[in-house]
């Protein structure tokens, strides 16, 4: 199971912000563009944690950018 977030500003690169997010989070997000052109504006993330873990991800996300 997985969640796609669509990046709203255009200026930044998926594949910039998913390294950013992995080296100054340390979480690992895909991006969309590897899935194909229509999924340039978007990031994926599994859901396949529990939610403590989800949780704590996104505080070291949000504490990251």
């Amino acid at each position: 199971m997985f969640v796609w977030g669509k990046i709203k500003d255009d200026s930044i690169n998926a594949s910039d912000l998913v390294d950013k997010i992995l080296y100054d989070a340390g979480v690992f997000i895909t991006p969309g563009l590897i899935f194909g052109s229509k999924g340039n504006r978007y990031l994926r993330a599994s859901l396949c944690a529990n939610e403590n873990q989800i949780k704590e991800a996104l505080v070291r996300i949000q504490s990251k950018l």
